[in-house]
């Protein structure tokens, strides 16, 4: 039986929804819950991607004309996965979804993971970048936790300006 815990995060928010009986088993967390602050952006005349390192939070303007207006790094979000003592989490790999939610002017383009701790890909390896992850990681045993960060690109509209909300969500499933 799988069971899932689901954590819908916004620039500025964190919350917890349980999807099944999982509690006990695995939780999930997001550190900085304000993670990512893209800062403040002016207006371009064409739409524009800042990509945002998952390893060292740098932001770089990769496409368009808008200005990222907020200098500096930004805390990429750091996602914790923590199986509990009992259950089927300290056995079985768990399954990783991350998706970008629905914004206005800004939008989560793709993700990337990196600097996973804790744990293994069960590939070998991270998963390409893409618009949703959808990948596997082994257990990090029991009372033990496993830590990614996550990386991401960010679509700026064309004459839009302001600081932004980004929404995405990461499922979290026992195999």
């Amino acid at each position: 039986m799988n069971r899932a815990l689901v954590c819908t995060c916004v620039a500025g928010l964190a919350a917890l929804t349980l999807a099944s009986p999982a509690a006990a088993q695995i939780s999930i967390d997001n550190s900085p819950a304000s993670a990512p602050a893209l800062g403040r952006v002016a207006r371009g005349t064409t739409a524009t991607v800042f990509v945002i390192n998952p390893s060292t939070g740098a932001v770089t303007r990769v496409s368009g004309n808008a200005a990222r207006v907020t200098t500096g790094t930004v805390t990429s979000p750091t996602i914790t996965v923590t199986c509990g003592i009992g259950g089927n989490c300290k056995s079985r790999n768990i399954r990783v979804r991350v998706t970008a939610g629905a914004s206005s002017d800004a939008t989560i383009v793709s993700f990337a993971v990196s600097n996973l701790t804790g744990s293994t890909y069960v590939t070998g390896s991270p998963p390409n970048e893409a618009a949703s992850l959808d990948f596997q990681i082994t257990t990090p045993g029991g009372n033990a936790s496993a830590t990614f960060k996550l990386g991401l690109r960010v679509q700026v509209a064309a004459s839009a300006a302001g600081l932004y909300n980004l929404p995405w969500t990461v499922v979290v499933d026992i195999l």
